[in-house]
């Protein structure tokens, strides 16, 4: 909700133009929460991860950061369709800087994810 709520503010008030690098936070957050909420997915009963995901990290947290980096991607798309279908069309500001642009979220996406499984990974291994 915390991301919305600033995405939406950063959009209104112009923050991301205004603001040097205010979209970074948001990716970094973003492939976060992704993480997060597959960890959710999975302790519900949804097999994103395998029930023994403690025991192969590394192929955990491949599997993690491919799910931040996809839904990053699709996010990178929705952009770029808004200013294709949308922005243009009304003469609004587009969302995207170009290509270093979307390569620098994509790579926040990727480390936010990363982070927090390795986080998260980790904290479940000293756990058990």
């Amino acid at each position: 909700m915390v991301i919305l709520v600033a995405h939406v503010l950063g959009m209104f008030r112009d923050w991301y133009h205004t603001i040097p690098d205010y979209d970074v936070p948001m990716h970094l957050l973003g492939g976060a929460w992704v993480v997060l909420f597959i960890f959710y997915l999975t302790d519900k009963g949804f097999p994103f991860l395998p029930s023994n995901y403690q025991r192969r990290p590394l192929i955990s947290l491949c599997t993690l950061v491919a799910f931040a980096a996809l839904v990053g991607v699709f996010w990178e798309l929705f952009e770029y369709s808004f200013d294709v279908f949308i922005a243009h069309k009304y003469v609004l500001i587009p969302s995207q800087d170009g290509l270093l642009d979307t390569i620098k979220d994509l790579v926040d996406d990727v480390l936010g994810g990363g982070v927090m499984a390795g986080v998260h990974i980790l904290s479940e291994r000293l756990r058990a």
